[in-house]
């Protein structure tokens, strides 16, 4: 029941989201129901790579497509890149969501 109601209030929630929680409870899993548009797993040491070694790579991303929910998984492991999705969120006057 739980996940309903989060997910809901996902769904409809005009804003971006961070949700935190213990290791193995179902973030990942309840956030790629959502279907988002891009989905950049950083768990995945070939992404976490690319997005280490090319910062701007995530503007870069979205600039090349027409994204407009976007879910960035494990992004503790590149906290800058909460700078990147804070000025993208506030550049796109709510055009776009993570």
């Amino acid at each position: 029941m739980l996940d309903r109601l989060i997910h809901k209030q996902l769904v409809f929630s005009p804003k971006s989201c961070l949700l935190l929680g213990p290791r193995q409870v179902g973030k990942s899993t309840l956030l790629r129901a959502l279907n988002p548009n891009l989905t950049i797993n950083l768990a995945k040491e070939s992404e976490y790579h690319r997005y280490m070694a090319e910062p701007g790579r995530l503007e870069e991303v979205l600039e090349a497509g027409k994204f407009k929910t976007v879910f960035i998984d494990e992004i503790q492991r590149i906290p800058s890149l909460l700078n990147s999705v804070q000025a993208l969120i506030d550049e796109s006057s709510g055009k776009l969501k993570f």
